[in-house]
């Protein structure tokens, strides 16, 4: 018996092993160097360590080069500087000022840059999808668009490293991607894996749209995880989401529909799967 419990244990540290190398091998097929971002982006801060602020600035600027690459040139406002500050109440949020965008985070003081990652990438989503207006769902949009992000950015670092440190935070990064973002999430609702996660998504999905409430942070992280694999699966057609601030209300099936119409035809691929994957395909009503 304790023969074969080593024997299981070691064929399964060799299959994620193999799992492992895969996926290097495929990211780095995959993976360009980062083009530097176009829009200026500035730490309103005072670092006790300098380091930490070069640091924290390669990581927002590196966020912001992704946004850029995947998902549209620039926010939907136009573009202008992106300058972030430190939360005063705890809570990360962002708002346009006269001649700016302010990203406001919680995370300035921490020594790592897991949590930096995701918050600002959340807050520049409300900016790339359209900031003037807000539901549940455009949250979820924002939390899936900052889990690309985290994603991007240990492909970028893995690979074509800015810095030193960049290098070794690369896996830093994929593990708080795969894991502390999600696998809690999962545990919370009772769901095996991301496939699980997608069933659960399109039975409960219609609900949620109908009620237009807000959600628990499982069923948040959960949905956006949904929302990610089906950005994964159209490349190319994200700047579809810089409609969404263009459907206002609840998204029921009427805002899917408006928004179908709203998103080029070569986009309108990603707005009916992202619908069909919350229980709601287009051209269905609501049961």
């Amino acid at each position: 018996m304790k023969l074969n419990a080593m024997l299981v244990t070691a064929i399964l540290l060799t299959v994620g092993l193999i799992n492992t190398l895969a996926r290097e091998v495929s990211d780095s097929k995959a993976v360009a160097p980062l083009p530097s971002p176009k829009a200026e982006v500035r730490i309103d801060h005072n670092f006790d360590d300098p380091a930490r602020r070069d640091n924290f600035t390669t990581v927002t600027r590196n966020i912001v080069a992704v946004f850029e690459t995947l998902v549209a040139p620039q926010p939907v406002p136009g573009l202008m500087p992106f300058v972030i500050t430190p939360s005063t109440d705890g809570m990360p949020r962002a708002n346009i000022g006269q001649h700016q965008y302010n990203v406001i985070v919680t995370c300035l003081d921490e020594p790592w840059a897991s949590r930096l990652s995701y918050q600002f990438g959340h807050e520049l989503g409300h900016y790339w999808i359209g900031p003037y207006s807000t539901s549940w769902f455009k949250e979820c949009v924002c939390t899936a668009l900052s889990f690309v992000s985290i994603d991007e950015l240990a492909k970028y670092w893995k690979h074509f490293p800015p810095t030193p440190w960049c290098a070794e935070w690369a896996d830093n990064l994929r593990d708080y991607h795969d894991r502390r973002t999600f696998q809690l999430q999962l545990d919370g609702l009772g769901l095996k894996d991301l496939d699980a996660a997608m069933i659960w998504a399109r039975e409960n999905g219609p609900k949620l749209l109908e009620t237009g409430a807000g959600l628990l942070r499982d069923e948040e992280q959960v949905i956006a995880k949904v929302i990610e694999r089906v950005l994964r699966r159209h490349p190319g057609q994200w700047a579809a989401l810089q409609k969404l601030g263009d459907v206002t209300g609840k998204m029921d099936a009427e805002a899917f529909k408006k928004w179908y119409s709203l998103v080029l035809p070569d986009q309108q691929a990603l707005v009916e799967d992202i619908a069909a994957s919350l229980g709601c395909p287009i051209g269905q009503e609501l049961e």
